[in-house]
């Protein structure tokens, strides 16, 4: 019961901090955003880029992409071999909104499932938040089927990637997201998987997913809402957890305990009805103790008509007595 109630006092907290957060610092950041906006018109009237053409639902696509993910190599820097996938998942992206590809695509794919088969997720659609810690931007790329002349590249991680980094690619940024080399910025990702990309770092070698879509900006408000909702179902799990040990260790305290009592001692028989009623018919007459002296005895000279017999006289020594 204490372990309950420590849960609802923990969930109250926690949901009024979550209101709070969204009358607080978090909204203060809308307003700043949209405040923003209304100063430069331009952001405001940012659409993203959609060019018509076919994309992953057309089997002729899926079928020229498998020919092109036969050569692409994992755990291999980015080269040559690889760029015409590249190039036709980037096409793939530009030519569906972000909504529609968001629509269709799978959540939260572990980067555990990336590293160990990335043969079975290679140009698959998923969706990822991340949070941002570098981006590049590169200009005058070189002609290419996708017909971009500017690529930018997004590094970081998820809350499960364990500080593995992704590489995301997009051919544009909304206006809220800003090119920097130190940055930290929540994204929703939505696009397709190439490969993993060897690299260097912390004195082994490691491997990036490199993912090719489309970004958008996740408000400051909802990443605090986000974070603190998952540390709420996180301490709700734990608590709830710890109580469910708790029941458990008490079962077996108890049980353990009746065991190892001893043997109850066998009681008094109880007497049967027969011996019972054989006891009282045969209870002894009382008889008076003779050496009682405090029992008063009665002259055994009584007549029958009540009055009492007395005995004669002694005999005097010459005087009358009367």
């Amino acid at each position: 019961m204490l372990g309950v109630l420590v849960l609802i006092a923990a969930t109250i907290y926690q949901l009024r901090n979550r209101a709070l957060a969204a009358r607080g610092p978090g909204a203060n950041a809308a307003r700043a955003h949209q405040a923003a906006l209304d100063a430069n018109p331009d952001k405001a009237r940012w659409t993203e880029t959609v060019i018509e053409g076919p994309a992953d639902e057309s089997p002729i696509e899926q079928e020229e992409i498998h020919r092109f993910f036969e050569v692409v190599a994992d755990k291999q820097p980015i080269s040559d071999v690889d760029m015409p996938a590249y190039w036709r998942l980037l096409k793939w992206s530009r030519s569906r909104s972000f909504a529609e590809l968001e629509q269709r695509a799978k959540r939260d794919v572990p980067f555990v499932h990336l590293w160990e088969q990335p043969d079975k997720h290679r140009g698959e659609l998923i969706q990822l938040q991340i949070r941002v810690r570098q981006i590049v931007k590169w200009d005058d790329i070189s002609e290419n089927s996708a017909g971009v002349k500017t690529v930018y590249e997004l590094s970081g991680g998820t809350g499960t990637s364990m500080g593995n980094p992704y590489i995301v690619v997009c051919s544009e940024l909304p206006p809220e997201i800003k090119v920097a080399t130190r940055t930290d910025q929540e994204v929703i990702f939505v696009g397709y998987f190439l490969k993993l990309h060897k690299y260097e770092g912390f004195a082994a070698t490691r491997g990036a997913p490199v993912l090719i879509g489309r970004v958008r900006a996740v408000p400051s408000g909802a990443r605090i809402a986000a974070s603190r909702s998952e540390g709420l179902v996180l301490m709700l799990v734990v608590g709830v957890a710890v109580i469910v040990a708790v029941i458990i260790l008490v079962a077996v305290y108890r049980v353990t305990r009746r065991s190892r009592r001893g043997p109850l001692k066998p009681g008094r028989p109880a007497l049967s009805n027969d011996n019972i009623e054989n006891w009282l018919e045969n209870i002894p007459a009382d008889e008076p103790d003779p050496a009682d002296t405090t029992v008063p005895r009665f002259s055994t000279a009584m007549a029958g008509n009540g009055q009492a017999q007395h005995p004669a006289a002694p005999e005097s020594n010459g005087h009358a007595v009367e």
